[in-house]
Protein backbone atom coordinates (compact mmCIF):
# COMPACT_ATOMS: atom_id res chain seq x y z
CA UNK A 1 0.00 0.00 0.00
CA UNK A 2 1.33 3.22 -1.51
CA UNK A 3 1.44 6.51 1.27
CA UNK A 4 2.11 9.84 1.40
CA UNK A 5 2.78 12.49 3.51
CA UNK A 6 1.49 15.89 2.95
CA UNK A 7 2.08 18.78 5.91
CA UNK A 8 -0.92 21.45 6.70
CA UNK A 9 0.26 24.86 5.24
CA UNK A 10 -0.70 27.61 7.02
CA UNK A 11 -1.60 30.89 5.19
CA UNK A 12 1.14 33.77 6.24
CA UNK A 13 0.64 36.22 8.74
CA UNK A 14 -0.59 40.15 7.94
CA UNK A 15 0.66 42.02 10.55
CA UNK A 16 -0.57 45.52 11.57
CA UNK A 17 1.47 48.23 13.89
CA UNK A 18 0.14 51.01 14.97
CA UNK A 19 0.23 53.24 18.78
CA UNK A 20 -2.77 54.95 20.40
CA UNK A 21 -2.54 57.15 23.44
CA UNK A 22 -1.71 60.57 24.01
CA UNK A 23 -1.35 63.91 22.30
CA UNK A 24 2.41 63.75 21.04
CA UNK A 25 2.57 67.93 21.06
CA UNK A 26 2.67 70.37 24.20
CA UNK A 27 2.55 73.65 24.33
CA UNK A 28 4.57 75.83 27.07
CA UNK A 29 3.66 79.30 28.05
CA UNK A 30 5.79 79.31 31.66
CA UNK A 31 3.75 75.95 32.48
CA UNK A 32 3.17 73.13 30.34
CA UNK A 33 0.48 72.32 29.34
CA UNK A 34 -0.45 69.06 29.35
CA UNK A 35 1.44 69.06 32.37
CA UNK A 36 3.09 65.28 31.86
CA UNK A 37 4.24 64.96 35.30
CA UNK A 38 0.69 65.40 36.82
CA UNK A 39 -0.96 63.97 33.88
CA UNK A 40 1.33 60.84 32.53
CA UNK A 41 1.06 60.55 28.57
CA UNK A 42 -0.12 57.11 28.07
CA UNK A 43 1.38 55.63 24.36
CA UNK A 44 0.27 51.89 23.40
CA UNK A 45 1.56 49.99 20.69
CA UNK A 46 -1.09 48.10 19.03
CA UNK A 47 -0.47 45.40 17.01
CA UNK A 48 -2.68 42.90 14.98
CA UNK A 49 -1.83 39.65 13.29
CA UNK A 50 -4.23 38.44 10.98
CA UNK A 51 -4.40 35.15 8.02
CA UNK A 52 -6.93 34.50 5.09
CA UNK A 53 -7.85 31.13 6.18
CA UNK A 54 -8.70 32.97 9.99
CA UNK A 55 -5.81 30.56 12.30
CA UNK A 56 -3.37 33.24 12.98
CA UNK A 57 -2.28 32.73 16.62
CA UNK A 58 0.99 35.01 18.01
CA UNK A 59 3.23 36.10 20.99
CA UNK A 60 4.59 39.15 21.59
CA UNK A 61 8.29 39.56 23.01
CA UNK A 62 11.39 41.58 22.93
CA UNK A 63 9.34 44.82 23.47
CA UNK A 64 11.22 48.03 23.44
CA UNK A 65 10.89 51.23 23.50
CA UNK A 66 13.52 54.11 21.75
CA UNK A 67 14.53 57.69 22.04
CA UNK A 68 16.04 59.39 19.25
CA UNK A 69 17.82 55.18 17.99
CA UNK A 70 18.93 54.91 21.62
CA UNK A 71 17.14 52.17 24.02
CA UNK A 72 15.05 54.43 26.50
CA UNK A 73 16.67 52.44 29.36
CA UNK A 74 19.99 53.83 28.01
CA UNK A 75 18.67 57.55 27.53
CA UNK A 76 19.82 59.66 30.14
CA UNK A 77 17.08 62.50 29.29
CA UNK A 78 14.02 59.93 30.57
CA UNK A 79 15.94 58.20 33.58
CA UNK A 80 13.35 57.64 35.82
CA UNK A 81 10.79 59.49 33.75
CA UNK A 82 8.88 56.56 32.27
CA UNK A 83 7.45 52.34 32.88
CA UNK A 84 6.77 50.16 30.42
CA UNK A 85 3.70 47.75 30.82
CA UNK A 86 3.37 44.20 30.34
CA UNK A 87 1.59 45.04 26.93
CA UNK A 88 4.06 47.69 26.05
CA UNK A 89 2.44 50.40 27.10
CA UNK A 90 4.37 53.73 27.86
CA UNK A 91 3.81 55.34 30.30
CA UNK A 92 5.66 59.19 30.37
CA UNK A 93 6.61 61.75 32.79
CA UNK A 94 8.32 64.11 31.22
CA UNK A 95 7.56 67.14 29.77
CA UNK A 96 9.76 68.01 26.96
CA UNK A 97 12.07 71.00 26.99
CA UNK A 98 10.17 74.00 24.88
CA UNK A 99 11.66 74.08 21.47
CA UNK A 100 12.91 70.47 21.94
CA UNK A 101 11.63 67.01 20.62
CA UNK A 102 12.39 63.52 20.53
CA UNK A 103 11.29 60.70 18.54
CA UNK A 104 9.74 57.15 19.83
CA UNK A 105 9.72 54.13 18.50
CA UNK A 106 8.16 50.41 19.64
CA UNK A 107 9.91 47.45 18.51
CA UNK A 108 9.09 43.93 19.63
CA UNK A 109 9.30 40.37 18.01
CA UNK A 110 6.40 38.45 16.45
CA UNK A 111 6.25 34.68 16.73
CA UNK A 112 3.87 32.96 14.96
CA UNK A 113 2.95 29.91 16.99
CA UNK A 114 1.74 27.79 14.35
CA UNK A 115 4.44 27.71 12.37
CA UNK A 116 7.65 29.08 14.90
CA UNK A 117 8.46 31.62 12.67
CA UNK A 118 9.29 35.13 14.30
CA UNK A 119 9.12 38.50 12.16
CA UNK A 120 10.59 42.25 13.77
CA UNK A 121 7.85 44.67 13.70
CA UNK A 122 8.33 48.53 14.98
CA UNK A 123 6.00 50.93 14.63
CA UNK A 124 6.57 54.75 12.50
CA UNK A 125 8.44 56.97 14.20
CA UNK A 126 6.54 58.43 17.07
CA UNK A 127 7.80 63.19 17.43
CA UNK A 128 6.82 63.92 20.63
CA UNK A 129 7.74 68.16 20.82
CA UNK A 130 6.85 71.35 22.91
CA UNK A 131 6.16 74.92 21.38
CA UNK A 132 5.87 78.01 23.07
CA UNK A 133 2.48 79.59 23.00
CA UNK A 134 1.60 82.09 20.24
CA UNK A 135 3.26 84.92 20.80
CA UNK A 136 6.64 83.25 22.80
CA UNK A 137 9.85 83.88 21.06
CA UNK A 138 13.15 82.42 21.52
CA UNK A 139 16.23 84.74 22.76
CA UNK A 140 19.77 84.45 23.88
CA UNK A 141 21.95 86.91 25.74
CA UNK A 142 25.61 86.62 26.96
CA UNK A 143 26.07 87.68 30.17
CA UNK A 144 29.46 89.91 29.10
CA UNK A 145 30.13 93.16 27.14
CA UNK A 146 29.58 92.37 23.21
CA UNK A 147 32.98 93.59 22.91
CA UNK A 148 35.37 91.72 24.99
CA UNK A 149 38.85 93.97 25.48
CA UNK A 150 41.93 91.41 26.81
CA UNK A 151 44.28 93.92 28.64
CA UNK A 152 47.67 91.70 28.98
CA UNK A 153 49.09 93.78 31.37
CA UNK A 154 46.49 93.24 34.12
CA UNK A 155 46.03 89.54 33.19
CA UNK A 156 47.19 88.39 37.40
CA UNK A 157 46.65 85.03 36.31
CA UNK A 158 49.15 85.00 33.24
CA UNK A 159 51.87 86.50 35.71
CA UNK A 160 50.82 84.43 38.30
CA UNK A 161 51.33 80.82 36.52
CA UNK A 162 54.39 83.09 34.62
CA UNK A 163 55.86 83.38 38.06
CA UNK A 164 55.36 79.30 38.68
CA UNK A 165 56.80 78.14 35.49
CA UNK A 166 60.27 80.07 36.76
CA UNK A 167 59.99 78.66 39.99
CA UNK A 168 59.31 82.71 41.58
CA UNK A 169 55.96 81.04 43.05
CA UNK A 170 54.47 77.77 44.53
CA UNK A 171 51.20 76.87 42.49
CA UNK A 172 47.93 76.63 44.49
CA UNK A 173 44.65 75.85 42.82
CA UNK A 174 42.88 78.22 45.51
CA UNK A 175 45.53 80.88 44.57
CA UNK A 176 45.12 79.92 40.61
CA UNK A 177 41.13 80.56 40.80
CA UNK A 178 41.14 83.48 42.77
CA UNK A 179 42.97 85.27 40.00
CA UNK A 180 40.88 84.15 37.15
CA UNK A 181 38.90 86.94 36.98
CA UNK A 182 37.53 90.10 34.13
CA UNK A 183 41.02 90.91 33.17
CA UNK A 184 42.36 87.45 32.92
CA UNK A 185 42.96 85.31 29.64
CA UNK A 186 40.77 82.49 30.79
CA UNK A 187 37.05 84.14 30.46
CA UNK A 188 34.29 82.52 30.95
CA UNK A 189 31.32 84.00 28.98
CA UNK A 190 27.75 83.31 30.63
CA UNK A 191 25.31 82.24 28.31
CA UNK A 192 21.37 82.20 29.02
CA UNK A 193 18.53 81.06 26.51
CA UNK A 194 14.97 82.85 27.39
CA UNK A 195 11.22 81.45 25.71
CA UNK A 196 9.74 85.12 26.34
CA UNK A 197 10.85 85.67 29.51
CA UNK A 198 11.35 82.25 30.78
CA UNK A 199 15.12 81.16 31.21
CA UNK A 200 15.40 77.46 29.74
CA UNK A 201 18.14 75.48 30.76
CA UNK A 202 17.66 72.64 28.15
CA UNK A 203 16.29 71.06 25.03
CA UNK A 204 18.68 73.56 22.92
CA UNK A 205 22.21 73.22 22.04
CA UNK A 206 24.65 76.03 22.49
CA UNK A 207 27.20 76.48 19.37
CA UNK A 208 29.75 78.81 18.95
CA UNK A 209 30.77 80.41 15.37
CA UNK A 210 33.86 82.19 13.97
CA UNK A 211 33.07 85.37 12.07
CA UNK A 212 35.30 85.36 9.11
CA UNK A 213 36.26 88.31 7.34
CA UNK A 214 34.17 87.47 4.59
CA UNK A 215 31.36 87.17 6.73
CA UNK A 216 31.09 83.26 6.69
CA UNK A 217 31.03 81.28 9.84
CA UNK A 218 32.67 78.69 10.65
CA UNK A 219 31.60 76.03 13.76
CA UNK A 220 33.89 75.94 16.40
CA UNK A 221 34.64 73.11 18.88
CA UNK A 222 37.08 72.56 22.01
CA UNK A 223 39.28 71.64 19.77
CA UNK A 224 39.71 74.68 17.70
CA UNK A 225 42.76 77.00 19.49
CA UNK A 226 41.46 79.69 22.16
CA UNK A 227 37.87 77.18 22.60
CA UNK A 228 38.35 75.57 26.39
CA UNK A 229 34.16 74.40 26.52
CA UNK A 230 31.09 75.29 24.99
CA UNK A 231 28.49 74.23 27.66
CA UNK A 232 24.77 75.02 27.73
CA UNK A 233 25.04 77.78 30.10
CA UNK A 234 28.86 79.57 29.72
CA UNK A 235 31.38 79.64 26.65
CA UNK A 236 35.15 79.60 28.11
CA UNK A 237 37.82 81.13 25.82
CA UNK A 238 41.41 81.70 25.75
CA UNK A 239 42.33 85.10 25.00
CA UNK A 240 45.66 84.33 25.00
CA UNK A 241 45.57 82.60 21.85
CA UNK A 242 43.73 85.75 20.25
CA UNK A 243 44.43 89.11 18.65
CA UNK A 244 41.29 90.56 17.23
CA UNK A 245 38.31 87.90 16.41
CA UNK A 246 34.31 88.25 15.85
CA UNK A 247 31.78 85.29 17.32
CA UNK A 248 28.32 84.31 17.43
CA UNK A 249 26.62 82.04 19.47
CA UNK A 250 23.43 80.08 18.61
CA UNK A 251 20.61 78.03 20.40
CA UNK A 252 20.43 75.44 18.34
CA UNK A 253 16.72 73.94 18.92
CA UNK A 254 16.58 71.92 16.10
CA UNK A 255 14.79 74.32 14.06
CA UNK A 256 15.79 76.03 10.81
CA UNK A 257 15.96 79.45 12.60
CA UNK A 258 18.18 79.49 15.59
CA UNK A 259 18.37 83.08 18.36
CA UNK A 260 21.71 84.44 18.25
CA UNK A 261 23.77 86.72 19.90
CA UNK A 262 27.47 88.27 18.44
CA UNK A 263 30.55 89.37 20.34
CA UNK A 264 34.02 90.38 19.59
CA UNK A 265 37.03 89.96 20.76
CA UNK A 266 40.14 92.96 21.36
CA UNK A 267 43.52 93.09 22.47
CA UNK A 268 44.30 96.28 24.09
CA UNK A 269 48.27 97.47 24.05
CA UNK A 270 48.96 100.04 26.25
CA UNK A 271 51.66 102.45 26.11
CA UNK A 272 55.08 101.92 28.54
CA UNK A 273 58.05 103.10 29.13
CA UNK A 274 61.10 101.29 29.76
CA UNK A 275 64.45 101.97 31.14
CA UNK A 276 67.57 100.26 32.40
CA UNK A 277 68.18 100.87 36.54
CA UNK A 278 72.17 99.81 37.03
CA UNK A 279 73.82 102.77 37.02
CA UNK A 280 76.99 101.82 38.67
CA UNK A 281 80.13 102.72 36.85
CA UNK A 282 82.63 99.24 35.78
CA UNK A 283 85.33 98.67 37.66
CA UNK A 284 88.88 97.47 36.07
CA UNK A 285 88.50 93.78 35.93
CA UNK A 286 84.73 93.22 35.88
CA UNK A 287 83.87 91.08 32.97
CA UNK A 288 80.02 91.33 33.40
CA UNK A 289 77.61 94.03 33.88
CA UNK A 290 73.92 92.96 35.18
CA UNK A 291 70.76 95.63 34.70
CA UNK A 292 67.56 95.02 35.51
CA UNK A 293 64.85 97.09 32.85
CA UNK A 294 61.98 99.03 34.89
CA UNK A 295 58.41 98.71 32.61
CA UNK A 296 55.99 101.25 33.89
CA UNK A 297 52.68 101.85 32.60
CA UNK A 298 49.57 103.94 33.55
CA UNK A 299 51.61 105.16 37.01
CA UNK A 300 52.23 101.63 37.78
CA UNK A 301 55.35 99.35 37.28
CA UNK A 302 54.92 96.25 35.48
CA UNK A 303 56.14 92.78 37.59
CA UNK A 304 58.32 90.55 35.39
CA UNK A 305 57.65 92.60 32.34
CA UNK A 306 59.53 89.41 30.66
CA UNK A 307 56.30 88.10 30.90
CA UNK A 308 54.10 90.00 28.23
CA UNK A 309 57.24 92.30 26.55
CA UNK A 310 60.00 91.27 24.47
CA UNK A 311 63.06 93.32 25.86
CA UNK A 312 65.83 92.81 23.96
CA UNK A 313 69.82 94.82 25.68
CA UNK A 314 71.80 96.75 23.42
CA UNK A 315 74.98 98.27 23.96
CA UNK A 316 76.81 101.00 22.15
CA UNK A 317 80.14 101.35 22.55
CA UNK A 318 83.16 104.22 20.90
CA UNK A 319 84.09 101.32 18.81
CA UNK A 320 80.77 98.76 18.60
CA UNK A 321 77.53 100.74 17.72
CA UNK A 322 74.35 98.38 18.38
CA UNK A 323 76.05 95.37 19.96
CA UNK A 324 73.10 93.00 21.34
CA UNK A 325 73.28 90.65 24.18
CA UNK A 326 70.29 89.08 25.65
CA UNK A 327 66.23 89.04 26.02
CA UNK A 328 64.75 89.05 29.03
CA UNK A 329 63.93 91.48 32.09
CA UNK A 330 67.17 90.84 33.34
CA UNK A 331 70.22 92.33 31.19
CA UNK A 332 73.15 90.49 30.85
CA UNK A 333 75.81 92.35 29.31
CA UNK A 334 79.45 90.58 28.25
CA UNK A 335 81.81 93.76 28.25
CA UNK A 336 84.31 91.69 25.89
CA UNK A 337 81.70 91.57 23.39
CA UNK A 338 81.00 95.26 23.53
CA UNK A 339 84.34 96.22 22.73
CA UNK A 340 84.30 98.94 25.77
CA UNK A 341 88.33 100.35 25.58
CA UNK A 342 90.24 101.43 28.40
CA UNK A 343 91.66 104.69 27.01
CA UNK A 344 90.09 108.39 27.72
CA UNK A 345 87.19 108.77 24.92
CA UNK A 346 86.40 104.90 24.75
CA UNK A 347 85.77 103.89 28.58
CA UNK A 348 82.34 104.33 28.45
CA UNK A 349 79.41 102.40 27.65
CA UNK A 350 75.63 103.26 26.75
CA UNK A 351 72.93 100.38 27.58
CA UNK A 352 69.35 100.47 26.35
CA UNK A 353 66.62 98.51 25.39
CA UNK A 354 64.47 97.29 22.36
CA UNK A 355 61.25 96.06 23.25
CA UNK A 356 57.94 95.19 21.94
CA UNK A 357 54.78 93.70 22.87
CA UNK A 358 54.25 90.07 22.82
CA UNK A 359 51.30 89.16 20.79
CA UNK A 360 49.17 86.71 21.00
CA UNK A 361 50.19 82.82 21.72
CA UNK A 362 50.32 79.94 18.80
CA UNK A 363 50.57 76.42 19.27
CA UNK A 364 53.82 74.57 19.14
CA UNK A 365 54.15 72.34 16.37
CA UNK A 366 56.79 70.43 14.29
CA UNK A 367 56.56 69.60 11.04
CA UNK A 368 53.25 69.84 11.13
CA UNK A 369 52.88 67.92 15.06
CA UNK A 370 51.65 69.93 17.85
CA UNK A 371 53.99 69.37 20.76
CA UNK A 372 52.87 68.23 24.35
CA UNK A 373 54.26 68.07 27.27
CA UNK A 374 54.91 64.95 29.22
CA UNK A 375 50.98 65.32 30.76
CA UNK A 376 49.36 65.65 27.03
CA UNK A 377 49.11 69.35 27.58
CA UNK A 378 49.59 71.06 24.12
CA UNK A 379 52.06 73.69 23.93
CA UNK A 380 51.70 77.36 23.19
CA UNK A 381 54.58 79.97 22.61
CA UNK A 382 54.72 83.90 21.50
Amino acid sequence: MERRRIRLVYEPLNIAVSVSGSVTTQTYDGAYHPDRTVTPGVFRPVISAQSSDGTAEVTLSDKVWSVDGIQIASHADFTGTYTVAEDGALTLRKNVPAGKSYTLRFSAVVKDTRTGNTVEVSTDDIVISTQPKSGEAYSISIGEDQIIRYNPFLDRLHLYEYKVAHGLAEYSEEAAAGLADGNSYLRKIPVAVFVGKERIRVGFTVRLYRIGSDGTQTELSETDDGIVSIEADKITLDLRMMTKADFVVKADFGTPSSPSVQFSVNRIYEDYTIRPTNGASIMPGDTELLDTALVTTKGRVLECPESVIRIVWKTDSAALAGCTHNEGGRGYINLDKTKIGSERGEDWLGIYTESEIKGQYNVASDDGDTLVDNEGNILIFN
